[in-house]
């Protein structure tokens, strides 16, 4: 819902949505900000799938696809590339134990 606030010279029109940038404008009348605000609103709704984090449209990605794809894009103009590709590469060959298990295994002692 937009919230509209009295201005000097004007009102100011606001909608704010969950990950998406807050929209403002500041308008002469009350009736201009209030009319503006739906259609900002619909707008931002209506943002298309392909624009959202993997979560929001339901896509998995594993830890070892994460893995690969940061040694790829970030470690690769680092510093220490080599050292952290190697960690990276016996992190994904041993990963480690889940932290469930190993919870539950020291409980039984």
């Amino acid at each position: 819902m937009a919230s509209i606030t009295p201005r000097s010279g004007g009102f100011q029109a606001r909608v704010r949505r969950v990950r998406s940038k807050t929209q403002v404008k500041t308008f002469p009348t009350e009736a201009e900000a209030i009319d503006w605000a739906p259609s900002i609103e619909r707008s931002v709704d209506s943002v298309s799938p392909s624009r959202s984090s993997p979560l929001e449209s339901h896509q998995s990605v594993t830890l070892h696809e994460a893995l690969q794809r940061y040694s790829l894009e970030v470690t690769q103009g680092k510093k220490g590339a080599v050292q952290e590709l190697g960690c990276i590469e016996r992190f994904q060959r041993h990963p480690p134990l889940r932290i469930g298990r190993l919870r539950h295994s020291s409980r039984a002692t």
